[in-house]
């Protein structure tokens, strides 16, 4: 059986994460068990790297996921793995943490919320697909408001050694910043927390337009 590393495309979304330093890497998928993924974690969180480690392992069981949903692979024990996680999101919370991604990573975070699309489905949008979709006004501004690349036709991009690439570890990164996979982030955003509803809505309609100039 495959070795974890050459399942799907994980060699490219998990480029540097801590689990491709680990022996889960080169091991077969088939023999990973849900204790090895919570050693990994357990191991990774007192090096204070745990969100990373998750946020790995969450990307894992996608990958897994969908290649066995392809008649990929057989039975796999890994997917029985499931992190206990209760996650709620205030809205100093979430300001917070929209400011430790990078502009292009925020925006197509505020894409993906608005309008259901997934992130991996969005990263791949290329201008002639986007502005064909039926999105909301806010969704459009955010897409009007990304620079484009000479040498990319992508909506959602960032330099990497001189060169475009479409943003592909959205999910990745929300779980780096916000200790939550995509799921909970995207529900605990439809559930926000309010302190103070009629000063915060005022507020984070000033930092979408400051940040990100979407106008509500």
């Amino acid at each position: 059986m495959k070795a974890l590393k050459d399942i799907g495309s994980l060699s490219a979304r998990l480029k540097g994460a801590p689990i491709t330093h680990s022996p889960l890497w080169n091991q077969p998928v088939g023999s990973i068990t849900p204790v090895q993924l919570f050693a990994f974690a357990q191991r990774e969180s007192h090096v204070g790297r745990g969100a990373e480690a998750y946020a790995a392992i969450h990307i894992v069981r996608q990958e897994v996921s969908a290649a066995r949903q392809a008649g990929l692979l057989g039975e796999v024990p890994l997917l029985a793995y499931e992190p206990a996680i209760h996650f709620e999101l205030t809205f100093g919370e979430l300001r917070k943490g929209l400011e430790q991604l990078s502009g292009p990573a925020a925006a197509l975070a505020l894409f993906c919320l608005d309008t259901g699309i997934g992130p991996e489905v969005a990263a791949g949008l290329k201008w002639d697909q986007v502005l064909t979709l039926p999105i909301s006004a806010t969704a459009k501004q955010i897409v009007f408001n990304q620079l484009r690349h000479i040498r990319s036709s992508y909506v959602f991009w960032e330099e990497q050694e001189g060169q475009p690439f479409p943003i592909l570890d959205l999910e990745h990164r929300i779980f780096a910043v916000f200790e939550a996979t995509w799921g909970q982030f995207a529900a605990a955003f439809e559930s926000l927390v309010w302190a103070d509803p009629v000063a915060e809505s005022l507020e984070i309609k000033r930092v979408l337009y400051e940040h990100f100039n979407i106008q509500l």
